[in-house]
């Protein structure tokens, strides 16, 4: 869930997560569940991919993850295209 508002794009995958039974998934997650108080670029994705695999969980939910090109070349090069994306505009 991509939105220039981290207020809605929280609301959205939040929902969309409680409604399908996944985990949601943000920057502050990865930090948390890895003790890091800095995530470096190159390591994202491999923290993301660790993270999922230690949760059991039917569906994950990104928030404003990816949100660089270098993330998404790196996110699609480990998980491949993504089944959805939610892509909020704000006017």
């Amino acid at each position: 869930v991509n939105s220039l508002s981290p207020v809605l794009s929280a609301q959205q995958a939040k929902q969309l997560a409680a409604s399908y039974g996944g985990t949601m998934v943000t920057m502050e997650t990865l930090m948390s569940a890895t003790a890091t108080s800095e995530l470096e670029s190159s390591k994202e994705v491999a923290m993301l991919k660790q993270y999922i695999q230690s949760v059991s969980s039917p569906l994950v939910v990104l928030q404003n993850f990816p949100s660089v090109d270098s993330q998404a070349h790196s996110f699609l090069e480990a998980f491949g295209s993504p089944k959805v994306v939610l892509d909020i505009e704000c006017d």
